[in-house]
């Protein structure tokens, strides 16, 4: 009988051997406590592995919210508002256009701020990360 190594035994353990020489290792280790004490080895680690492969499994929850956290009503609305300003500055004069305008920005921008202020707050650590004012570590 040809000499039995490890290799093999892992082989018949994950069902690669052909089916004579299966038996084979399967008498010898009944046999030999040695073949049987690593066969027995590979059967605990392969065990321990599966446990550990379940446990590290990654199963993602994922929840979106129902509307945008920056946006009350459609972008459409806000897209209709800004093109009539836009339009309306184009035939005032350049004084009060340009007055329009920049008071409608300020709006905007504190509407913005207004309605991220409370998304800001949950993850402030990703707000400052992203900011780029966190110092980088070293």
């Amino acid at each position: 009988m040809k000499p039995i190594s490890p290799e093999e035994i892992s082989a018949l353990f994950d069902g690669e051997l052909m089916p004579d020489r299966a038996e084979e290792i399967r008498r010898a280790m009944i046999e030999d406590g040695r073949l049987r004490q690593i066969y027995e080895q590979m059967a605990e680690t392969d065990t321990a592995l599966s446990l550990f492969a379940a446990a590290c499994k990654f199963e993602p929850h994922v929840s979106l919210p129902s509307i945008s956290p920056v946006l009350g009503f459609p972008i459409y609305a806000v897209a209709s508002g800004l093109l009539m300003v836009r339009i309306l500055a184009k035939v005032l004069p350049f004084g009060p256009g340009l007055w329009l305008q920049a008071s409608i920005m300020v709006l905007v921008a504190a509407w913005l701020f207004y309605r991220l202020l409370p998304a800001l707050g949950a993850d402030m650590c990703q707000a400052v990360h992203e900011l780029g004012l966190s110092s980088p570590r070293r």
